[in-house]
């Protein structure tokens, strides 16, 4: 799959010469590694954010949960030589994500939109 996006199409001929000039860009890796650093960068974020209200997690994940929000970094070595237009779209895909985290958490839009604030607690034994 990630050879496809690699290799330019057979076509090129009948395009401009701009857009193969776009298309060969997109193609490569970001030479500075800025998409792949900010891609990690704002997963962690997401992650973190997610993890804030959890207040029960399986008891095998429960020791390990706090390693989790690391675990985009551990991918940059993987992702900095991808395409840069993959990166991007990581990139986009993650920015609108936390958007959507931090807007559906704040109290003003909760108010809006009538959404109510939900509370998870886990159960006490003595309710089981």
């Amino acid at each position: 799959f990630f050879l496809m996006i690699r290799r330019p199409p057979r076509s090129t001929q009948s395009r401009s010469s701009a857009a193969s000039d776009v298309y060969k860009r997109q193609s490569q890796y970001d030479p500075y590694f800025i998409l792949p650093v900010l891609s990690a960068l704002i997963s962690y974020k997401n992650i973190s954010l997610s993890m804030q209200n959890q207040t029960s997690a399986p008891q095998f994940l429960a020791k390990y949960s706090k390693y989790f929000k690391y675990f985009p970094f551990f991918s940059i070595p993987i992702i900095m030589f991808f395409p840069s237009s993959l990166n991007m779209y990581w990139v986009i895909q993650a920015s609108i994500h936390l958007m959507v985290s931090v807007l559906i958490r704040s109290k003003i839009y909760r108010q809006i939109r009538g959404i109510p604030c939900l509370l998870y607690t886990s159960p006490s034994p003595r309710d089981s």
